[in-house]
C-alpha cells in the first residue's frame, strides 16, 4: 500500500522467504541454508588511459551477453521501445546477426500510439527495425488504457505487483506467443546499471578534470532544477567528506533509507505492524566503495527494481516465453562497478557509457532520438476518463478499507487528484493493486 518498498527476502506470505540475488539454497527434508555466491568485487578496478577503451571494454561485454541469451531454435522476440536500455538490445543482436551470429527469425513488439502520438516512440524503434530487416510489430495502444477489461488482467496470486501498463504488456506477449517466439528479449536494468540519478563529480575532479567536472555540475543543476551552489553543496563537497570521513576511520553503518508512512495509510495499522521499520530499509554494501560506487551499488541491488522482473517472468511463463534481460548480466554489473562511474553516466550524457559503445551499432537517428518516456497520455486518458468507473468500484466496499489498513477520505483525494492531472503526494497504484489481489484471492 505504500509502494515497492520490499526486502528482497520479503514476500506478501508469513513464513514463506524468497531468495534475495546472488544467493543460493540449499535444501533437505530437515534443515535448509542460504548463502552468497556472487557480488561485486570492490577490490577490482579497471583504469584505462584512453576513454575510449571503456567503451570497447562494455561493449565486448555487452555483445556477449546479447549472443549467451539468443542461442534457441524458435523465434526470438524483443520488447522494443523508444529507449536506450531495449534499444542497445535490437540493436547489438541486429549486428551480431550481420557479423558472426546466425539467429532464428526477430521479431520486435512496440507499443503504437496513432492517436495519442505523445507517447509514441516508433520513430526511434522503427528506425532500428529498418536498419537490420527485423520483423517489427506495432501493438495497438491507444485503447489499452490501464484496468483495461478489469478483471482481466490482475495480480498474481503469488504478489499483488502489477505494472500500471499490464493490459498493454499481456497484449505486447499474446502477440509473441501468436508468432512462435521462445524466448523474449527485454531492456530491463538498463536504467539501475549505466542510468538514474548516479553521476561522479568528485571522481572528475580528483582524475584532473576540473573543468569537465564544473560543465557537469552546472548541466546537473539546470537538470535538477537547483542552483549551482546548492549542486556543488550536495554532488561534491557532500561526496568528499564521506569519502574523506571512511578512510579515516573505521566504516560507518551506510545509511538506510528513510520513507515516511503516507498520509492514506491508517496510522493505527502502520503502528501495529511497525510499518515503518519496514520501509527503513538498511543498506548492505561491501567495504571500501566511495560516495558514487555505493549509490550505484545501491541501484544495482535495490529490492524495488527486483519486482518488475520479477512479475514479468511469472507473465512470460503464462504465454509459453522464456525470459531474458542482457543488461541483468553479471559481467556487466561487475564492469560497471570497476570503472570509475563519471565514466557511465553524466548530467549532460546521460547514460554515456551505453550510448558511446552503440555508435555505429544503433542508428545514428534512432541514438540520437533515444531516451527515458512514459506513455503519459494514457495514463492520464485512463485516471481523468476510461477507468474512473473501475477505480470507484475498487474503492466501494473496499477490501483494504476494511481491514483498516487505509483511509478510505485520503485515498480517494489521490484519485481525485490523479483525475484532475494534478501531482499527487504518493502513489496511489499501490493499494489499488493490494485491492485488486485481496478481492480477487482473499475476500
Amino acid at each position: 500500500v505504500c509502494g515497492p518498498f520490499v526486502w528482497p527476502e520479503r514476500t506478501c506470505y508469513a513464513g514463506v522467504d524468497r531468495l534475495p540475488p546472488g544467493h543460493a539454497l540449499r535444501a533437505d527434508a530437515n534443515t535448509s541454508r542460504t548463502w552468497r555466491f556472487w557480488d561485486i568485487d570492490p577490490d577490482h578496478r579497471i583504469r584505462y588511459a584512453d576513454e575510449r577503451d571503456y567503451t570497447h571494454h562494455f561493449l565486448d561485454i555487452f555483445k556477449e551477453a546479447v549472443r549467451a541469451r539468443t542461442r534457441t531454435t524458435k523465434p526470438i522476440g524483443i520488447l522494443l521501445s523508444g529507449g536506450m536500455d531495449s534499444g542497445s538490445v535490437a540493436s547489438t543482436l541486429g549486428w551480431l546477426r550481420e557479423h558472426d551470429h546466425h539467429t532464428p527469425p526477430v521479431h520486435t513488439y512496440s507499443w503504437a500510439f496513432d492517436e495519442l502520438v505523445s507517447a509514441d516512440e516508433r520513430h526511434v524503434s522503427d528506425a532500428i527495425v529498418s536498419r537490420y530487416g527485423l520483423h517489427g510489430h506495432g501493438i495497438p495502444a491507444d485503447d489499452v488504457w490501464p484496468l483495461k477489461d478489469y478483471p482481466k488482467h490482475g495480480p498474481d496470486r503469488d504478489d499483488p505487483f502489477i505494472r500500471v501498463y499490464q493490459p498493454l504488456m499481456e497484449h505486447s506477449l499474446e502477440a509473441a506467443r501468436a508468432d512462435g517466439v521462445g524466448v523474449l528479449l527485454v531492456g530491463d536494468h538498463g536504467d539501475e546499471l549505466v542510468g538514474d540519478w548516479v553521476f561522479d563529480h568528485l571522481g572528475m575532479v580528483a582524475s584532473g578534470r576540473v573543468r569537465g567536472a564544473i560543465h557537469e555540475i552546472e548541466s546537473h543543476a539546470r537538470w535538477s532544477g537547483g542552483s549551482v551552489r546548492s549542486t556543488v553543496r550536495r554532488h561534491l563537497l557532500r561526496p568528499l567528506r564521506d569519502d574523506v570521513r571512511s578512510l579515516l576511520g573505521p566504516p560507518r553503518s551506510p545509511r538506510a533509507t528513510t520513507s515516511g508512512v503516507p498520509a492514506h495509510v491508517r496510522a493505527e495499522w502502520a503502528k501495529r505492524v511497525q510499518l515503518q521499520e519496514v520501509l527503513v530499509r538498511p543498506k548492505v554494501r561491501p567495504p571500501g566503495l566511495n560516495s558514487a560506487g555505493s549509490a550505484r551499488y545501491d541501484r544495482i541491488f535495490a529490492s524495488g527494481g527486483l519486482l518488475d522482473p520479477t512479475s514479468l517472468e511469472r507473465d512470460c511463463s503464462r504465454f509459453g516465453l522464456e525470459l531474458h534481460s542482457p543488461w541483468s548480466d553479471r559481467r556487466l554489473a561487475s564492469f560497471i562497478m570497476a570503472v570509475p562511474q563519471w565514466m557511465v553516466q553524466r548530467p549532460s550524457e546521460p547514460k554515456r557509457i551505453a550510448r558511446h559503445a552503440m555508435r555505429g551499432i544503433m542508428p545514428a537517428d534512432a541514438l540520437s532520438s533515444a531516451g527515458k518516456m512514459e506513455p503519459v497520455a494514457l495514463f492520464e486518458r485512463a485516471f481523468a476518463d476510461r477507468a474512473r468507473a473501475v477505480i470507484g468500484s475498487l474503492l466501494a466496499d473496499s477490501q483494504l478499507v476494511g481491514r483498516g489498513f487505509v483511509e478510505e477520505a485520503e485515498v480517494r483525494q489521490l484519485f481525485d487528484a490523479l483525475a484532475e492531472r494534478r501531482v499527487v503526494r504518493s502513489d496511489p497504484w499501490w493499494s489499488l493493486t493490494m485491492e485488486m489481489w485481496l478481492r480477487r484471492y482473499w475476500s
